[in-house]
């Protein structure tokens, strides 16, 4: 149930440091060159001592081999990295795949995050995809039952050669990272302490291995279940779902080190923006930082002092709250911006009928300029969308790879559009190719 040595299939010359130093030089010396502040070196520490002692056993295993040997005298450490964004915990990440690399151990570390975008920043997989998770769910059945009334909701779907895959992928992994687990729920947490346990071949919670999870749960919480630190409750059914969330809180609450990260390094050239952020993540905001904030607002009619962005903050990302002002604001910027560069093209939606019923051009019209910005058209997309060469634009959809980094949310160029006209002398846009710099 825990991996041998003879699993990682070393020769004589492997895990020995390339540079003859105590393991306290190492440790310091790789915390000097990347420039770890005092908590950072304490989170880095402890990580890389957990690492070394794995080695030193792996070792011992090698210089004195008896049958059947196991590597389980070294209790898997299970820490938790939080603090706000820019206090560096993906940095202690990056230090730690360099202390393992010095031991020819750098495919040994494993990053993984619950979303595509959140792995593509950590060159790693998103969980499903990493653990092969595949959640299948069930329609409801003759009886019309809610989602969650018994246990055939959900499943993990882990077939015997899903299982062998897994196994084979994971023998070497000595150390995970999960990122952003504040975007995890319970039921995802449950999901993967069982992934973990069948790549293992463990009961043992998390399948035995050293996991260091990282995030800031005062961000938002996950989108869809309750978030890890949501207490079980005493009153509730016994679906499968309710089931899965116990045991997801029961996994999280094998987390026993935790390192706390404050000194804000992203914005260290800021203070004063770095302060006002701070005390917006604990809710304890004065009124100069709402003065502050507000310096940020968009110029509009109802707000003329506001930053005019046709000058030099043209480039800049904008927060609106409703899908319908994103959508004006996008209309008039691409038709401002495609000026001298290339021709703006108003691609029109490709609208049919399941049943194969042609629309006239009056109700094509209409369904056209129909506002789907509302909450009434989920998953509507509008009648117009303006395109032009040199355009930048977001993915919005599936994962398609997290190793090219083209995750939902990811920010491409527009190479080139292709398009011919509908029956009613509409352009319909049949294919745009769209570059996603490295």
């Amino acid at each position: 149930d825990k991996m041998v040595a003879e699993t990682l299939n070393l020769n004589d010359s492997q895990h020995q440091p390339l540079v003859q130093q105590t393991n306290e030089q190492l440790i310091q010396s790789i915390s000097d060159e990347n420039h770890l502040n005092e908590r950072q070196h304490v989170a880095f520490s402890i990580v890389a001592m957990q690492f070394l002692a794995m080695i030193e056993e792996i070792n011992e295993a090698k210089r004195n081999p008896t049958p059947q040997q196991k590597l389980n005298k070294v209790a898997p450490l299970r820490m938790f990295m939080t603090g706000p964004g820019g206090t560096g915990k993906t940095h202690v990440m990056n230090a730690l795949k360099i202390l393992m690399t010095y031991y020819n151990c750098g495919h040994c570390i494993r990053f993984l995050a619950p979303t595509g975008t959140a792995a593509s920043l950590i060159d790693g997989s998103t969980i499903h995809s990493g653990l092969g998770i595949k959640i299948a769910p069930r329609r409801r059945g003759k009886s019309n039952r809610n989602p969650g009334d018994d246990n055939e909701d959900i499943s993990i779907i882990l077939s015997v050669k899903k299982r062998e895959e897994l196994r084979s992928d994971w023998k070497d992994a000595m150390i995970v990272c999960v990122d952003e687990v504040s975007m995890m729920d319970e039921t995802l947490m449950c999901d993967f302490n069982y992934t973990m346990q069948c790549a293992r071949e463990s009961t043992d919670w998390f399948g035995g291995i050293t996991i260091i999870f990282s995030g800031d749960f005062c961000q938002y919480p996950p989108v869809r279940g309750p978030a890890l630190y949501a207490p079980i409750k005493s009153s509730t059914s016994q679906s499968t779902q309710e089931i899965k969330k116990r045991i997801g809180r029961i996994a999280w609450k094998k987390v026993d080190t935790v390192v706390e990260f404050e000194e804000q390094m992203r914005m260290a050239g800021d203070p004063e923006y770095a302060g006002a952020v701070k005390r917006l993540r604990e809710r304890v905001c004065t009124q100069e930082d709402v003065n502050l904030f507000n310096t940020r607002v968009i110029k509009s009619d109802t707000y003329p002092e506001g930053v005019d962005m046709s000058k030099e903050h043209n480039n800049a990302t904008v927060i609106v709250k409703t899908n319908l002002v994103r959508h004006v604001l996008n209309n008039h910027k691409a038709r401002c911006e495609h000026q001298g560069k290339s021709e703006l093209v108003i691609c029109a939606a490709r609208d049919v009928v399941v049943d194969g019923t042609q629309l006239s051009n009056e109700i094509r019209q209409g369904i056209l300029h129909t506002n789907v910005t509302s909450s009434d058209f989920e998953k509507a997309l509008p009648g117009f969308i303006p395109l032009f060469v040199g355009m930048p634009v977001v993915f919005k959809g599936s994962n398609l790879s997290t190793d090219l980094k083209v995750t939902n949310g990811s920010q491409g160029i527009v190479r080139h559009i292709y398009s011919e006209p509908d029956d009613f002398g509409n352009t319909i846009a049949t294919c745009v190719i769209v570059e996603f710099p490295a």
